[in-house]
């Protein structure tokens, strides 16, 4: 049974990713299980120059994020993940500004009001059965496994999730 979720959650992955009027495909190993670790995942190389962090495969929201170390560089109440928690810096990573239509579309489609507490940024709280994460919307360039652009490096929002 966790064999069959954990092809179903790859697929779910990766159809996102399908460029609609291109053949180029994106293929990432998914790793994890239902029990003991709870989760699926996959291996992402993010910032420049990329480094390979823990991307989990989020079924349960409509944003995704990964565990960020925090400005004081600790992650508060974090998973272990098989690699050090993403520690945003120059020059790749920028902030989303709460003033930004990212933030705008990303509480839109969280169904969530949004609250520009610092202006600089763009804060959100995803709330889980078991939980919440807080975080922050930024961008950072993604190394995408992509066959016909091995070198395209694309600025990719996504969720800092430090608590």
């Amino acid at each position: 049974m966790a064999a069959r979720w954990a092809l179903v959650a790859g697929l779910l992955l990766v159809l996102p990713l399908l460029p609609s009027a291109s053949s180029s495909s994106m293929v990432f190993k998914l790793d994890g299980n239902v029990y003991p670790a709870g989760h699926f995942y996959v291996t992402m190389n993010i910032a420049d120059p990329p480094k390979p962090y823990f991307l989990s495969v989020d079924t349960g929201s409509d944003l995704t994020w990964l565990e960020c170390a925090a400005s004081n560089g600790a992650c508060e109440r974090c998973n272990k993940v098989p690699h050090p928690h993403y520690q945003p810096g120059p020059p790749s990573y920028k902030v989303v500004p709460c003033t930004d239509s990212l933030c705008d579309a990303l509480h839109q489609d969280l169904g969530t009001t949004k609250h520009c507490a610092e202006a600089f940024q763009c804060d959100y709280t995803l709330t889980y059965a078991d939980g919440s994460s807080i975080g922050v919307l930024m961008t950072d360039k993604f190394s995408l496994p992509m066959a016909k652009a091995p070198n395209d490096h694309p600025d990719l929002a996504i969720g800092c999730g430090y608590d």
